[in-house]
């Protein structure tokens, strides 16, 4: 592979229905002649979905106050105070409700 090539994984998962919430790690390494070069690693753990949306609202808090930051747009800043107040209050805790938001917040 040639250095800065794509390179695609493609991982399946079965049923995950095991209680404990350590995460399960998959690392990779490229080997060359006997020596590891260069490798990454993808974790992943189970979580209840109330938890997984608190957590995916606050990566798009994230996002969002990066872009406010460049941009400094007004309706990037009410996004981020209406993404802010849901996941403060967990008003958003089932899936419909989750798949809905970026809806209300789309606008930006």
């Amino acid at each position: 592979m040639a250095p800065g090539e794509d390179r695609w994984l493609e991982l399946k998962f079965g049923d995950i229905s095991s209680p404990n919430a350590d995460p399960v790690i998959f690392r990779f390494n490229q080997v060359n002649p006997g020596s590891t070069v260069n490798g990454f690693a993808i974790a992943f753990r189970r979580e209840n979905l109330p938890a997984v949306i608190v957590d995916r609202l606050q990566s798009q808090i994230d996002v969002l106050t990066r872009l406010w930051s460049i941009t400094h747009d007004e309706e990037v800043k009410e996004a981020i105070e209406e993404t802010v107040e849901h996941a403060k209050d967990h008003k958003i805790t089932e899936f419909d409700h989750y798949r809905d938001f970026p809806r209300i917040t789309s606008r930006i």
